[in-house]
């Protein structure tokens, strides 16, 4: 194999697939389009939760039953004399919504609810309502029963302190604590897509470039002045690069809306994932290798882009089996799903960057090297096999032979 002609046709296959439009804007309009879209969506959702936390509430309570202590009613509750006086005002607007507590409630336990027909159904919080008025009947009926202290445990029985357990001993659990765990799934959860995405793009470059170059004739006097072996390895080597820099431009603009995230919600991120960062380009670039040779081996006996595409769809889909258990891996990421994906070739990128980035000090060193050297190993007898293949492939034309006449001339030289 002449490295000249591979470097020559890897700095081609680089240049032409950089410079497409189509290269453009997966790189660039893809993650701007779905961070203006994410952005938008979370900025209409904020102003509304806004909009609605500055309108203070009223909400009318007419006591039929004669049991609401005035002392002891609980905002945003107020009340009313009548149900008349209570409607005329939620007519008014001077009211948002009504709540009657009619004569039998003591044996039905029966409430009324009435709001206006134009009220809100999204920003209207009836369970706040609900608790206030609640709290109020409960204090209300214990009130002369009871004093203050016991009043107090029967209306508020619990006051929650959460603690965590760890080597130094027991500490107050944040009050970030649902945002961190929000972070925790959502982390390994991107770094999962990003790493599936980039692969499988990189992937599918191989498969166009070559099933264009078959089309055209191109291939044909490619091979006049190198060998199919040169030639996947320049393709593997060019668009690996081109898939390097997408992956690359697809990190910045995470790190970036990473850093945004942490302005907002500083503790997001107690613990980031150092080692899936780390480890992440590593298995970008042993993942592509594996996939790309098996790819372009198998795409080079399609006539055409879109048959190529169906003869490889299946890599994709065993490509994709993380991802489909992805919450079993989230929720468990040392048992015997993760370590067995862990170990097969098609799944191992995926597999150890979300394994390192759910638990990164849980994931052994030795299952790390034995996830890269298993994945080297399954390259080396891919590209062996692969470029046998990709040899009979380039030059075929019309109808697929069998499988017999392809191992065949495979083996032949």
């Amino acid at each position: 194999m002449r490295l000249r002609r591979v470097r020559t046709i890897a700095a081609f296959e680089f240049r032409s697939t950089v410079w497409r439009w189509s290269f453009f804007i997966a790189s660039f309009g893809l993650p701007i389009l779905l961070g203006t879209v994410t952005g938008a969506s979370a900025w209409m959702q904020s102003e509304l939760v806004a909009a609605s936390a500055g309108v203070a509430t009223v909400v009318g309570v007419v006591d039929e039953a004669s049991i609401l202590d005035p002392h002891h009613v609980h905002a945003p509750l107020v009340p009313i004399a009548t149900e008349r006086t209570a409607l005329d005002s939620l007519r008014r607007g001077r009211v948002d919504e009504v709540c009657i507590l009619g004569p039998d409630w003591r044996t039905t336990g029966a409430v009324r609810f009435v709001v206006r027909d134009d009220a809100p159904v999204l920003t209207r919080d009836d369970a706040e309502v609900v608790a206030a008025l609640s709290a109020s009947l409960r204090e209300s009926l214990a009130l002369r029963a009871v004093d203050e202290a016991t009043l107090e445990r029967l209306v508020h029985p619990i006051a929650v302190e959460r603690q965590r357990l760890t080597v130094d001993g027991l500490e107050a659990e944040s009050s970030d604590a649902v945002t961190d765990a929000i972070a925790a799934v959502a982390v390994p959860m991107l770094l999962g897509l990003l790493l599936m995405s980039s692969l499988l793009m990189a992937s599918g470059y191989l498969v166009q470039t070559i099933a264009q170059d078959k089309e055209t004739k191109i291939v044909e006097v490619l091979l006049s002045s190198a060998t199919a072996d040169e030639l996947l390895a320049g393709k593997l080597v060019g668009l690996g690069a081109a898939g390097l820099f997408q992956f690359g431009i697809w990190a910045a603009f995470g790190s970036a809306a990473v850093r945004a995230m942490l302005v907002a919600y500083p503790h997001a991120l107690a613990h980031p994932p150092v080692e899936a960062l780390a480890f992440s380009p590593l298995f970008f670039l042993l993942g592509y290798a594996f996939l790309g040779s098996v790819m372009l081996a198998t795409g080079a006996f399609g006539s055409s882009a879109a048959e190529s595409q169906k003869l490889v769809i299946g890599w994709v889909l065993l490509a994709i089996v993380p991802l489909l258990v992805l919450p079993i891996m989230l929720e468990s990421p040392h048992g015997i799903v993760a370590r067995v994906l862990t170990y097969v070739p098609f799944c191992t990128p995926i597999t150890i960057v979300v394994r390192l980035a759910v638990d990164g000090p849980g994931v052994a060193g030795w299952e790390v090297a034995f996830a890269a050297v298993d994945l080297i190993v399954a390259t080396m007898v891919s590209i062996y096999v692969g470029g046998r293949l990709f040899r009979v492939g380039l030059l075929l034309t019309g109808t697929l032979p069998s499988l017999r006449a392809i191992v065949a001339q495979a083996r032949s030289r």
